[in-house]
C-alpha cells in the first residue's frame, strides 16, 4: 500500500521550498540539498552538509545528541561527512506532522548556518559539478555524476557476487519454519484474546524470511520461494489451532477426542461453521500478504540482488 504525502503538508514544510513528488520532497533550502522520504509510519530526512574537520563534527554530533533527547518524535539523529540524517516518528494525530517536521528540522538549519558548512554530493561533497537528485532503492539523495557511475558499478559488482554465493537450504528451510512458528503461537494467542489474530501475520512473514536468512547464510531465490511457501503453510496453520484452541473445552464435553478437535472437520460440520472458518483463513491470507506487501517485495529484491537508480525530474 502506498501512502503519499499530501500537499497541503508540502506548503506547511520549510514554507514550502521544497518540490512536491508524492512519496518525496527534495530541494534546497537555506543554501543546503534536503530529501524528505516518507517510509510509514516514518519520515527520514537528510541534509547535506559536508563537515570539513573532525572538530567541528563531533560539536555538530554532540549538539545532535541534546536535540534528540528534547525531540519527542526524533527517533535518530546521525551526521556522517557529507550528510545529517534525522529519523522522525509520524505523531498521533497526523496533522501534526508539518509542525513536528519544521519543529525538527529548522533547529538542526540554524546550527549548519552558524557553523558555515558546506552542502554538496552526499557520497563526496563535491558541489563544483552538476549535483542531481536520484532515486536509489526507495531513497532519494543528491549525488555528482561521477559518484552516481560508482554506485552504480558498486551495485553492479554486488549482484554479481551474490549470485555466486548459495544459500544453505535445508539449514534455511529450519530457521524458516522456526521463525514462522513464532508467529503462529502469536495468532492462536490473539484469536484467543478476542483480538485481530491476523495481524500474526506479519509476524509469520518477517520470521520465516528472517530465519531462512540467518540459518542458510542469505536469502536467494530458492530460499525466497521456500520461505513464501511455509508463510502460506503456517497460515493455514495458525488459523486452524486458533480454531481448534477455542473450540477446545466444548468440544470435549460433547465428546470429542483430541485428534478429532485438532483435525476440526466434524465439529466444524456439526456446528455450521466451516463457512466461517474458510471466511476467518481467507481473510487472514488477503490482509497478511497486503500488509506485508513492502516486506515481500523487499525480500523479493533483496533476493535476486535487484536495484534501482534513477535520475529525478525536479521542477
Amino acid at each position: 500500500m502506498i501512502v503519499n504525502i499530501s500537499k497541503k503538508m508540502n506548503e506547511q514544510v520549510l514554507g514550502g521550498a521544497l518540490s512536491y513528488h508524492k512519496n518525496y520532497l527534495a530541494g534546497p533550502y537555506k543554501g543546503y540539498y534536503i530529501t524528505i522520504d516518507y517510509k510509514p509510519p516514518v519520515y527520514i530526512v537528510y541534509i547535506h552538509a559536508t563537515f570539513d574537520n573532525m572538530a567541528g563534527k563531533a560539536q555538530f554530533e554532540s549538539f545532535l545528541e541534546e536535540h534528540q533527547d528534547t525531540m519527542q518524535y526524533l527517533s535518530k539523529a546521525e551526521a556522517k561527512q557529507h550528510t545529517v540524517k534525522l529519523r522522525i516518528i509520524e505523531p498521533k494525530p497526523k496533522k501534526l506532522i508539518s509542525s513536528v517536521l519544521n519543529d525538527t528540522i529548522e533547529p538542526v538549519m540554524r546550527q549548519l548556518l552558524n557553523c558555515k558548512y558546506d552542502t554538496g554530493c552526499i557520497n563526496c561533497g563535491d558541489n563544483d559539478g552538476v549535483i542531481d537528485c536520484y532515486e536509489i532503492s526507495g531513497y532519494h539523495h543528491y549525488l555528482c555524476e561521477e559518484c552516481i557511475r560508482e554506485i552504480e558499478q558498486e551495485f553492479k559488482d554486488k549482484q554479481i557476487e551474490l549470485a555466486d554465493i548459495p544459500s544453505n537450504p535445508t539449514l534455511g528451510t529450519i530457521g524458516a519454519i522456526g521463525g514462522a512458528l513464532i508467529g503462529v503461537v502469536a495468532w492462536v494467542a490473539l484469536y484467543a484474546n478476542n483480538l485481530f489474530a491476523w495481524l500474526a501475520g506479519l509476524a509469520i512473514l518477517f520470521c520465516a524470511y528472517k530465519g531462512y536468512e540467518m540459518f542458510g547464510g542469505r536469502i536467494d531465490k530458492k530460499g525466497f520461494a521456500i520461505s513464501t511457501v511455509i508463510i502460506g503453510i503456517m497460515i493455514f496453520l495458525g488459523n486452524h489451532l486458533a480454531w481448534a484452541w477455542s473450540a477446545l473445552d466444548t468440544a470435549k464435553l460433547q465428546g470429542y477426542s483430541i485428534g478429532e478437535i485438532l483435525l476440526l472437520w466434524k465439529i466444524l460440520d456439526a456446528s455450521n461453521a466451516t463457512v466461517r472458518y474458510i471466511l476467518d483463513l481467507i481473510a487472514g491470507y488477503v490482509l497478511t500478504f497486503a500488509i506485508g506487501y513492502r516486506i515481500i517485495k523487499g525480500t523479493y529484491r533483496k533476493s535476486i540482488g535487484s536495484y534501482s537508480i534513477r535520475k529525478m525530474n525536479l521542477q
